[in-house]
């Protein structure tokens, strides 16, 4: 899926999501490259979510994301935080 209008038929529903809450840990954007670590709380579970994008000028030509669930019995209560 590309193209600017496909981003927003899949964020603009899911970002509406009841109950939806993100909290952002840490972003960077710089030399083409950028990030964004949050978590990512919808109602009933949670995850740790890192989104890294790949920029020509101001346009996003890749997007990756990896998302680990937080079940609460972590061994370390900060482990992706």
């Amino acid at each position: 899926m590309t193209g600017r209008q496909n981003a927003l038929n899949v964020l603009i529903p899911f970002l509406a999501t009841p109950g939806i809450s993100i909290t952002v840990a840490s972003v960077f954007a710089g030399e083409g490259f950028g990030y964004m670590h949050y978590k990512l709380s919808l109602p009933g579970v949670n995850f740790a979510v890192m989104d890294r994008y790949r920029f020509e000028g101001t346009c996003i030509v890749e997007h990756w994301d990896v998302a680990q669930q937080i079940t609460g019995n972590e061994t370390n209560p900060i482990a992706f935080f």
